[in-house]
């Protein structure tokens, strides 16, 4: 079998380059144990679009499979077969948001993919989604603005929690009302539009105008640390 998979993958088979990638990986079907063998094969196998290769490299990447670890690598490649709608890469990726792993930390970003694995069933998205929506919740109960504003991204937009723009313009209200800059811009948002709220120019005019203010103070404490 290793002679015909090996022919297959030399002529571009990606299948048959993805098997003998992991034929590689883990010394069976008749090979020696090669994981730098495993990584060329399996990225001939995801530059092909396989999805499976694709994670499974990221995979390689992100757990340091006796290759030097690479956040970034790592997030190529499950970013790539997360988009595929492949719910192991989509929670991988969910929790590299969360991290801050290769990509700069963002909540909404997380909660995206995790809600897509979750949906497809993957349990440990569904406890991990769970887990940090509660945490993300008494964080904000607690008064922390910062975790309002994503209690907000979360309802406005379904991330984990049932869609409902009340609830989103309640946690930007209290975040907003703490002079989070973010939460004041998009509580001016849903003013203008009257989503969640009656609408009211006058209401979302004062929200952009804190907003505003809060953009000039952060432009103005730049530039004093610079000096």
């Amino acid at each position: 079998m290793r002679h015909i998979v090996k022919s297959f993958a030399k002529q571009g088979d990606a299948r048959a380059q993805y098997i003998l990638g992991n034929m590689y990986r883990k010394g069976h079907g008749g090979v020696i144990q090669d994981y730098a063998a495993a990584v060329k094969w399996l990225t001939r196998a995801a530059k092909q679009g396989d999805v499976k290769a694709q994670h499974d490299l990221g995979n390689m990447y992100y757990r340091w499979y006796g290759i030097p670890h690479d956040y970034k690598a790592a997030f190529k490649w499950y970013t790539l077969a997360a988009e595929q709608g492949y719910s192991k890469a989509q929670f991988f990726l969910g929790n590299m948001y969360f991290e801050g792993h290769g990509v700069s930390q963002d909540y909404k970003a997380a909660l995206k993919w995790l809600t897509l694995a979750a949906e497809q069933g993957h349990t440990k998205a569904q406890y991990k989604l769970n887990n940090e929506k509660r945490n993300i919740e008494t964080f904000a109960e607690m008064g922390d603005a910062r975790a309002q504003y994503i209690l907000g991204k979360m309802y406005r937009k379904g991330l984990g929690v049932p869609q409902d723009n009340k609830a989103a313009v309640k946690w930007w209200t209290l975040a907003a009302e703490q002079d989070y800059g973010k939460a004041q811009y998009k509580l001016g948002w849903m003013y203008t539009n009257g989503l969640g709220v009656t609408q009211n120019i006058s209401t979302a005019a004062i929200w952009f105008k804190f907003y505003r203010r809060n953009l000039r103070l952060q432009a103005a404490n730049k530039k004093g640390i610079k000096k």
